[in-house]
């Protein structure tokens, strides 16, 4: 059972994780510009890294 991805916070809102954000971020669809592709790798990437340093 993942508590994670059933918490709340105070005021009803889910709280996601970078991790979650990932995710949903990547049901988005593809960047079409390299620039854009470039920041999507980015966010994901600074993402995972400050997942893994909570």
């Amino acid at each position: 059972d993942n508590v994670a991805a059933s918490a709340t916070a105070e005021d009803g809102s889910e709280i996601k994780s970078p991790i979650d954000r990932v995710r949903d971020y990547e049901k988005l669809p593809p960047p079409t510009s390299n620039t854009e592709l470039t920041n999507h790798r980015l966010e994901a990437l600074s993402a995972k890294l400050s997942e893994g340093q909570g």
